[in-house]
């Protein structure tokens, strides 16, 4: 019931923090006094445990200590900051996260630049570590390994809150590995990566994930190529 309680009224914070205060309300108090009944008796197969995808909210607020502790701990009153107020709740005790390695980056070489759409805000552009094809060398200016702060943060708060599981996904090869350079997908559907890049951005996800391995001691215990760009 703690866990319940508390995945609600983190719906309701995200909410607070995101929408104008006009539209707020009191969904707050309303979500808090809801009763969900769960038979513990019912068995679905074993779970490795639970957890969050990173990406688009920890762009914006992977830097909150608040939200990790309530995210990633499991301590009885975690004190939250809404809009100025302090609302205390059960911490979720996640642990296991998912990265979502980036496609974007704003730099421009060769004549090219990555091509925005209109419908993908930029807090939800997730930046690329690879940002053009001049090396392949991770050490080299091709790649920005200070891209991505925030949810690096997010990433490193939840494995010192003890978050055991990471998980890397990419939703978009970098964007200039795309066919109209756009990590949006392509125009009409379909494949939006060229075949003579598909080892390159196997090369980026693999890059990343060793990258984490090695400097941040999070190793991937498995990695998805989702298609959404496809």
């Amino acid at each position: 019931m703690a866990a319940l309680k508390s995945c609600l009224l983190l719906l309701s914070i995200l909410c607070h923090l995101i929408l104008p205060s006009n539209s707020q309300g009191s969904e707050l108090n309303s979500i808090q006094q809801n009763e969900i009944k769960v038979n513990a008796k019912d068995s679905f197969g074993r779970w490795e445990g639970w957890g969050t995808s990173l990406a688009w909210w920890s762009k914006q607020f992977g830097k909150r200590e608040d939200l990790s502790d309530l995210f990633f701990t499991d301590d009885a009153s975690v004190k939250v900051n809404i809009n100025g107020s302090t609302v205390t709740a059960p911490g979720l005790g996640l642990n296991i996260v998912r990265y979502n390695a980036g496609a974007c980056s704003f730099n421009t070489f060769a004549g090219k630049k990555m091509q925005i759409s209109p419908y993908i805000p930029k807090s939800r552009q997730m930046d690329s570590y690879w940002i053009d094809n001049l090396s392949e060398n991770p050490n080299s200016p091709s790649w920005n390994w200070t891209a991505d702060e925030s949810q690096r943060t997010a990433l490193l708060n939840a494995k010192k809150r003890g978050v055991n599981l990471f998980e890397l996904f990419s939703n978009s090869p970098p964007w200039w590995m795309c066919d109209n350079l756009n990590p949006s997908g392509a125009p009409r559907g379909g494949n939006n990566l060229s075949p003579l890049n598909y080892p390159l951005h196997s090369r980026y996800l693999s890059t990343v994930a060793l990258d984490f391995e090695q400097e941040m001691q999070t190793a991937a215990s498995s990695s998805a190529l989702e298609k959404s760009y496809e």
